[in-house]
């Protein structure tokens, strides 16, 4: 229990310093179209990609937010979902800040079976979601400017921290290997749709 809490309390400082870099903005929608090529950085790709990134990090919050609301977690992995859910939040309030004044979008809809209240759906689904998190951040975070480059960064080493806490609960290894391969946006697409996060 020590270690559980130890790292629940790491992992709230950690999302608390995103939080801090928040002021302001609004919304923007879904995953819109990404180019997977590298471009030279600059406002406007700075636009699409956080425009991305932010369809991201707003199914992650909904899955988090629906998780909790069902009430059906228990232990550690309950205190994973609550933390995991309050970091979300602070990472769609960043890129939204970001990305300015944006039209807000609809709620994330996704079908994730018995995920909300099974612990191993549950554990399944957010290593993967949380995976792709991870490597959809990596994928991206190069193609910003560097005014924007340090946003996508804070948030990229706490969803890493994310995924290593849930894979822990789910006996796994915190990483596969050395290093994490990026992926292209439409990777990222494709892995949430087979997942059940995206249609």
């Amino acid at each position: 229990m020590l270690r559980a809490l130890t790292r629940k309390k790491f992992l709230l400082s950690a999302g608390g310093a995103v939080s801090a870099a928040a002021a302001g903005g609004a919304a923007i929608g879904g995953l819109g179209a990404m180019a997977s090529a590298r471009t030279a950085p600059s406002r406007g790709q700075d636009l699409r990609v956080l425009g991305f990134l932010l369809g991201v990090e707003r199914i992650e919050l909904a899955f988090y937010e629906r998780a909790v609301r069902a009430g059906a977690l228990r232990g550690e992995l309950a205190e994973f979902a609550a933390a995991a859910l309050i970091h979300e939040r602070d990472h769609v309030a960043a890129l939204e800040a970001a990305l300015g004044s944006a039209p807000a979008a609809p709620a994330p809809l996704f079908e994730v079976g018995d995920a909300l209240t099974d612990h191993d759906a549950f554990v399944a689904k957010a290593i993967a979601l949380e995976d792709a998190g991870v490597a959809a951040l990596n994928g991206q975070i190069t193609n910003l400017t560097p005014e924007r480059l340090g946003t996508g960064c804070a948030i990229v080493s706490v969803d890493a921290r994310h995924a290593a806490w849930i894979r822990d609960i789910g006996g796994m290894a915190p990483a596969d290997g050395a290093t994490d391969a990026p992926l292209a946006a439409a990777d990222v697409r494709a892995l949430l749709q087979r997942q059940g996060f995206l249609a």
